[in-house]
């Protein structure tokens, strides 16, 4: 884990290669997805539920995905307000 912005130390970045198929899906998001306090118990959403969640609607269109997302984290999240700033960036390689 590395800031992008400025920060008393940091470490060089890495390039990583990932060798892409016809298909996949790649998304990009803040941790502002996974950190959210909601649920019963108070409890960050999680990596585990949000990549749960991708998968069981890995066959469905963006748009789809984009709304199953919306509402999952409004339910999660409740009346709670949100803890950080959430961005999620999906797309397909043709």
């Amino acid at each position: 884990n590395m800031p992008v912005g400025t920060y008393i130390s940091t470490d060089s970045f890495k390039n990583h290669y990932i060798e892409l198929q016809e298909d996949d899906a790649i998304y990009l998001f803040t941790d502002g997805m996974t950190d959210q306090f909601g649920g019963e118990k108070l409890q960050k959403y999680s990596y585990k539920r949000l990549e749960e969640l991708l998968i069981k609607n890995s066959n469905e269109s963006f748009a789809v995905q984009k709304e199953r997302l919306k509402k999952s984290n409004r339910q999660w999240k409740g009346y709670k307000k949100r803890t950080d700033d959430a961005l999620m960036i999906g797309f397909k390689v043709y």
